[in-house]
């Protein structure tokens, strides 16, 4: 009983499987799309208001896109809140503990 119980719930996992995987890779996409266009803005304007929720958007698709993390602390860092940018290079750290750009910059706050 156990055992039939058991497959049942693989095969359901198995035919779940294939849209998850699907999901996975549209959330990639749109968390490219969105720092791709927070790109676009901060090359256009600057580090404005926009280029931020473009990035944060990223990072909300896809929390390991370290790029977009990177861009978020660099802006910050641009605006002068340096709470905000050591917040978000720390995070980046956890998600890319060997980003060397992300040491730079945390070497600059306290300097």
């Amino acid at each position: 009983m156990m055992r039939s119980m058991a497959k049942m719930v693989l095969k359901k996992m198995d035919a779940i499987s294939p849209s998850l995987t699907l999901q996975k890779k549209r959330m990639k996409d749109e968390s490219e799309t969105q720092f791709e266009r927070g790109l676009h803005e901060e090359s256009k304007n600057g580090c404005t208001h926009e280029a931020l929720e473009y990035y944060k958007r990223a990072v909300q698709y896809d929390g390991q896109h370290y790029p977009a993390i990177f861009n978020l602390a660099s802006c910050y860092e641009k605006q002068g809140k340096l709470g905000q940018t050591k917040r978000w290079l720390l995070r980046l750290l956890e998600v890319q503990a060997n980003f060397a750009p992300a040491y730079t910059a945390l070497t600059r706050l306290y300097m």
